[in-house]
């Protein structure tokens, strides 16, 4: 079975629960990545991106036991923007392999700023009706 490390919209039951029927409050850290906002044609979208940057750290949740099939489903809600990578994490269990998905750079999209989860749920939770999912 797979983790994912999840630092963004999946961290709120109300996507995950959509995509995959499972939701996570455990708690991870992974190092030396760095999550920013994307913007597009100057508009910041609601999801974030992480990228590779020494001396920081994010905080998101891990998911268990997800079978190749929620990966699968995982992999289509996040595009071809990102690429799904293993990376370690420090869990309450110690250091673990888990995979996340890591931005693809990409010329249409800037990133800057950081990425806030709790404003995405107060202000941006909306955007994520049936139709998108």
């Amino acid at each position: 079975m797979n983790s994912l490390f999840a630092y963004g919209t999946l961290m709120a039951r109300e996507v995950s629960d959509k995509i995959i029927d499972i939701f996570s409050e455990e708690k991870a850290i992974l190092k030396n990545y760095r999550r920013f906002s994307i913007f597009h044609k100057n508009i910041r979208l609601y999801f974030p991106a992480i990228i590779p940057e020494n001396n920081f750290a994010i905080e998101g949740i891990l998911f268990r036991n997800l079978s190749k099939e929620q990966l699968q489903k995982l992999d289509q809600f996040e595009s071809e923007l990102y690429e799904r990578k293993k990376v370690n994490i420090d869990t309450s269990k110690g250091q673990e392999k888990a995979w996340t998905y890591v931005w693809k750079p990409s010329a249409q999209f800037i990133l800057n700023g950081n990425w806030c989860f709790e404003n995405f749920k107060t202000n941006e939770m909306h955007r994520f009706n049936n139709e998108e999912l």
